[in-house]
């Protein structure tokens, strides 16, 4: 009788183990622990803003690291806005929040940094160099500035490129260039109004700009043509308007 009674133990036993062991395959091998017709909902990713820092980070690295052998600790550097390489007038709080971060990513790497971003006296042309201007004189004479740290952003389908350079504004040479790849999901977490299309938005503006001033010249050259009072011998003349 007390056998029989520890054989039924053991068999319960083994049949609970066998019970777990199949729960745990089925977790194993991605099995259904749930009912078929269980709902689920997509939640947004969650992204801390912190981690824009990584990417400013690398920036400065790459900064410090490929500068040539000038001699900074005499040079202060002015830092400005990121820029919008398609319309380099134009910045987001992307250009904003990357110059921002890169005067502390500098400053803590040695550098001697002033804020002159908002200053309109640093430019960039088309072709990313820096405009000199009389404005730029007084950076050097004033404030001792030689050095200008700038940078464009390109919106893409991936995500941003960022190119920052280091530039002597006394000769326009390159003292220092780095690069790097915001992904597409950090920028769209961080800036909620990050679009890919925005260059396209920008160049349609720019191009219903420059309608806008086409069609205003040919009203003013078409009144113009309605004042003159042409004689037989193709001799015109400016007439009075009434």
């Amino acid at each position: 009788m007390k056998y029989r009674s520890q054989m039924k133990k053991i068999v319960t036993l083994a049949l609970s183990l066998s019970t777990l062991l199949l729960q745990g395959c089925g977790v194993l091998t991605g099995g259904p622990l749930l009912p078929a017709n269980t709902h689920f909902r997509v939640l947004p990713l969650q992204v801390d803003p912190g981690v824009i820092n990584k990417y400013t980070q690398f920036l400065a690295e790459q900064i410090a690291r490929n500068r040539d052998t000038y001699n900074i600790s005499n040079n202060p550097v002015a830092i400005t806005s990121f820029v919008n390489l398609e319309n380099l007038k134009h910045t987001n709080k992307l250009g904003e929040l990357l110059a921002d971060n890169m005067i502390h990513e500098m400053q803590i790497r040695g550098f001697r940094i002033t804020d002159f971003k908002s200053m309109p006296a640093i430019q960039v042309s088309k072709m990313g160099d820096f405009v000199r201007s009389r404005e730029a004189r007084e950076l050097r004479s004033e404030h001792n500035i030689n050095l200008v740290l700038s940078g464009t952003y390109t919106n893409h389908e991936g995500g941003v490129i960022v190119n920052a350079r280091m530039i002597n504004i006394a000769n326009g040479m390159v003292v220092s260039t780095a690069q790097t790849n915001i992904p597409r999901e950090i920028a769209s977490a961080i800036f909620g109004n990050y679009h890919p299309e925005e260059l396209s938005i920008a160049e349609k503006r720019a191009k219903s700009h420059q309608q806008r001033v086409v069609a205003a010249k040919e009203r003013n050259r078409g009144r113009r043509q309605s004042n003159r009072v042409c004689m037989d011998n193709g001799v015109c003349i400016r007439g009075s308007a009434r």
